[in-house]
């Protein structure tokens, strides 16, 4: 199993994101945020799940999650978690470049 880093960027979209949904239910967030963290974990155990997304950033992978995106990297043994965004956001313009 790779090492798991969660980026700074990361660790924020996942308060935003833990945040929003407690507005309605605090358990509710809890549970999302659990979730996503054992997706974090599965992506450790097996990296390179997932589609490559090069065009957003070297090495850069996605993984989606109910209505969320998971972008990582893998890399000497650890896989990053780079973002979490919702699905509907435009990875392109969040990136730089273009993105279908």
């Amino acid at each position: 199993m790779a090492r798991l880093r969660i980026s700074k960027q990361a660790r924020a979209e996942l308060l935003e994101i833990t945040i929003h949904i407690a507005r309605d239910s605090l358990a509710s967030a809890r549970r999302f945020d659990s979730f996503l963290r054992e997706k974090f974990r599965r992506l450790a155990r097996t990296p390179g799940i997932g589609r490559s997304r090069d065009e957003l950033s070297p090495g850069c992978r996605s993984f989606p999650v109910g209505r969320y995106i998971i972008l990582y990297r893998h890399q000497r043994g650890i896989v990053e978690i780079l973002n979490v965004i919702h699905g509907a956001r435009d990875l392109g313009s969040i990136f730089g470049s273009e993105s279908d």
